[in-house]
């Protein structure tokens, strides 16, 4: 089972930030974010901003059905599919610990 997406359990404001920031650098300057992160009171390497970032393009993506690159967006549908992608890692998250208290429940 993999381990949870640190920036997944960041505050959502923070988390808004983050995807904003993500997007705007088109998922790249990951150490850049990391260190204002950090400076925001939640430090974090910049492999744990890449790792939420590509999990975060790949929702974005699968909602979309665009590859980021060869599309040029507004902010507008950017934040829409990011809201979008947070659902779906939360969920993930939520179904993940639901199977963990199940395992736990029956053992």
């Amino acid at each position: 089972m993999h381990r949870p997406l640190k920036a997944a359990k960041l505050p959502p404001d923070i988390r808004e930030w983050l995807d904003a920031e993500l997007i705007r650098t088109e998922f790249s300057e990951h150490r850049e974010i990391a260190r204002a992160l950090s400076a925001r009171g939640y430090p974090m390497s910049h492999s744990s901003v890449y790792r939420y970032g590509q999990h975060l393009k790949q929702q974005m993506d699968a909602f979309t059905g665009w590859e980021l690159p060869d599309i040029n967006p507004t902010p507008e549908l950017m934040a829409v599919a990011a809201a979008l992608a947070r659902v779906e890692i939360h969920r993930a998250l939520l179904r993940r610990r639901l199977s963990e208290l199940l395992d736990h429940q029956q053992s």
